[in-house]
């Protein structure tokens, strides 16, 4: 009746959808039937039998499962609630009697939470530790407004926070990562049909739950997309790292400011350094940094000097046949005649590892901006953007022509790390600009076309033209979003 209700406001709009519902209602045989025959001292009584049978026929669950009796008492208790407010706002229509008015009210209630209802049945299906006699006491608590869903969502969240404890058990990891992956969907969901919600759907106190809970959710989208990248389940040589996921989620936790300010971005760069740092001196006694020469991070000839630095065997060659004499470019520290410059398996296979493990880090921190500095298709705070603008060109001194030269750099977290071989300006930060309000970021696009000018100044023509082509097919990209 609600869906015939819904056609015939579609065919005209000007009608209130209400007072529509309340005529079929009125109308209806089964309706004027029970206006005979309920009696007015037992309409109240029969209202809330109505309800509970209204609820087992429109209520998608399974009827079989263990709880299943106080996850239906939930649903009663917030419908209930829902249909007494609808009624007091509801204007009876001439004919109709306090008991059309209750069953009017029941249908439009459950029109209204129905995908609420259907949230909540979701996380009770995943979660059934919901229903424990302690949550349900939570879960009924009468605040005015429905919260059902809000606060089995702020449950489920609270739940998945990690367990300091148990965290460097490599099996406590693997089951927390999956059940993040597992409530990802349906609490994503709820975010996003609160935030784009109508006005009045959601009461005080379930948009309070849910800014909270979506706070905490963030902090673990970061730890998910750490252990997903950093130190995968399925790598064990990785769980070295794992500690420095306990570290991130402590400083996250102690952060109020989300990962749309720069506050939040430096938890995570500050974090990455320190595993970055720690995958270098695995391998090597110095750690690894960008080639002293060419400023590269990515070397792929490694020659390991006295004193630790490592230099692609190209460069230190031919550094070593310009300058007259065999010394460290870096520190300076003579390198002496019979040093053998040979690339060795070992240091071949070291800085592989390292460079792989680079690579995740930045696969890590691109996720974190795209998919929360760039949440809901809004740019993050000032400082943020121009931070990250930062990253994207920078001035790299080359030791052996005494002189800076401006290179193009990946979206990364590393001082040092990524410049690119091409004149060409790939970096994802234009396409999240330009995905985002492009109002707001103007200035940052202008920004971003002037770095881009000064790198396209040292090249040829041809690679101007192609940033204008990247440019213009990142606009028709955005347009089709």
């Amino acid at each position: 009746m609600h869906e015939h209700a819904l056609h015939l406001k579609s065919m005209n709009q000007a009608s209130n959808l209400e007072t529509i519902f309340q005529n079929l209602v009125i109308e209806s045989p089964w309706c004027q039937l029970l206006s005979q025959h309920v009696l007015a001292e037992v309409q109240e009584d029969f209202i809330q039998k109505y309800l509970a049978d209204f609820i087992r026929m429109k209520y998608k669950t399974n009827f079989e499962k263990e709880n299943v009796e106080s996850e239906l008492e939930c649903v009663f208790q917030a419908l209930h609630l829902t249909t007494q407010l609808t009624r007091r706002r509801l204007e009876p229509l001439q004919g109709s009697n306090k008991l059309v008015q209750l069953l009017v009210s029941v249908h439009l209630s459950y029109a209204q939470i129905q995908g609420r209802l259907s949230h909540f049945a979701r996380l009770i299906e995943l979660y059934p530790a919901l229903l424990d006699e302690t949550n349900v006491t939570r879960l009924t608590k009468q605040e005015g407004h429905m919260t059902l869903d809000g606060t089995a969502m702020q449950m489920t969240v609270e739940s998945l926070m990690p367990e300091g404890r148990c965290w460097r058990d490599r099996a406590y990891q693997q089951g927390w990562f999956a059940k993040v992956e597992t409530a990802k969907p349906i609490i994503e969901s709820i975010i996003q049909t609160v935030i784009h919600g109508a006005q009045g759907v959601y009461g005080e106190a379930t948009l309070q739950r849910v800014h909270n809970a979506s706070k905490i959710w963030e902090k673990i989208c970061v730890l998910r997309l750490f252990i997903e990248h950093i130190c995968p389940v399925n790598v064990e040589a990785e769980v070295v790292f794992s500690n420095q996921g306990l570290m991130l989620w402590k400083t996250l936790a102690m952060n109020q400011n989300g990962m749309k300010t720069l506050e939040g971005l430096k938890v995570v760069e500050n974090v990455l350094k320190v595993c970055c740092t720690k995958a270098s001196k695995m391998h090597f006694k110095m750690g690894v940094e960008d080639c002293p020469l060419c400023a590269k991070a990515d070397i792929t000839q490694p020659i390991e000097l006295p004193c630790g630095k490592i230099c692609c065997k190209d460069c230190l060659t031919k550094w070593f046949h310009n300058t007259g004499n065999r010394s460290c470019p870096a520190c300076r520290e003579d390198v002496a005649e019979d040093y053998p410059l040979e690339v060795t398996t070992e240091n071949r296979e070291a800085i592989w590892k390292y460079n792989s493990f680079r690579q995740r880090c930045n696969a890590f921190f691109m996720d974190v901006v795209s998919q929360l500095c760039f949440a809901d298709g809004t740019p993050p705070n000032c400082d943020v953007v121009e931070r990250l603008m930062t990253y994207v060109t920078r001035e790299t001194e080359m030791k052996d022509k005494q002189q800076r030269k401006v290179q193009t750099k990946r979206l990364t977290a590393f001082q040092g790390d990524g410049i690119d071989p091409s004149p060409v300006i790939r970096s994802v930060l234009l396409q999240l600009l330009l995905q985002s309000n492009v109002t707001e970021v103007q200035k940052y696009i202008s920004q971003y076309l002037e770095q881009a000018q000064q790198v396209l100044a040292q090249h040829k023509t041809q690679d101007i033209i192609e940033v204008c082509m990247l440019f213009i097919q990142c606009l028709e990209v955005c347009s089709k979003c």
